[in-house]
């Protein structure tokens, strides 16, 4: 069993970002913050596939992006695929059933750019955050789920962290079955461009920017 330990301080937050066994929300902590924060340390991406023909070849996430060159292990249904001999998983997949499939993504290292994350991945139907380190990302958030046609849930968590972003351009373009979505926890004061950011979003009928 980990051994957990309590923590109220900043200073105290900051060591324990670094502690193998542990993970915090991306947030600075004052001697107010609740103390009970404590969960085994992983930082993964949550994402469901709708595979409606086995012969498809499906794209997963893309060779673009950072999670191509971050990726520790994935978890597909529950079965654990590691990097190959040269440390990269591949971004196409078959499925050998129809139906929802859910894949983890277990990364290294924090992400420093969202860049194209998803962009393509068309069978792509939702994404969870909530286990995911936000707290390096910075400058780009361009076309992380662009084209994902078939994209209807995003959960980002409240401690999804924008504050550095510059750019969101095309963020969410062609996302055409995507019909609500939640960003009221972006933090957009750095945000130089938005161009494009819900383009041919042609579905949407909510969006909380609370």
């Amino acid at each position: 069993m980990k051994k957990l330990r309590k923590f109220s301080l900043e200073e105290d937050y900051k060591i324990a970002r670094n502690d193998g066994d542990i993970i915090y929300p991306s947030v600075s902590l004052t001697e107010d913050t609740e103390k009970t924060w404590i969960k085994p340390y992983e930082n993964y991406i949550i994402a469901t596939y709708n595979i409606t023909d086995v012969n498809d070849d499906v794209l997963i996430y893309n060779y673009y992006s950072d999670l191509y060159y971050n990726l520790s292990k994935i978890i597909v249904d529950g079965e654990e695929i590691l990097p190959d001999e040269y440390g990269y998983i591949d971004t196409w997949w078959y499925f050998d059933t129809v139906g929802e499939h859910t894949i983890e993504f277990h990364l290294l290292n924090e992400l420093e750019s969202a860049y194209s994350i998803f962009d393509g991945c068309k069978r792509l139907t939702s994404v969870d955050f909530t286990h995911f380190d936000s707290s390096k990302l910075h400058t780009n958030c361009n076309y992380t789920f662009s084209n994902c046609e078939s994209l209807t849930n995003i959960k980002f968590g409240k401690y999804f962290n924008t504050s550095n972003i510059c750019y969101m351009n095309c963020m969410f373009s062609n996302c055409k079955s995507l019909e609500n979505v939640d960003i009221s926890m972006f933090d957009t004061h750095n945000v130089e461009t938005m161009e494009y950011m819900f383009d041919g979003c042609e579905n949407l009928k909510s969006l909380d920017l609370s």
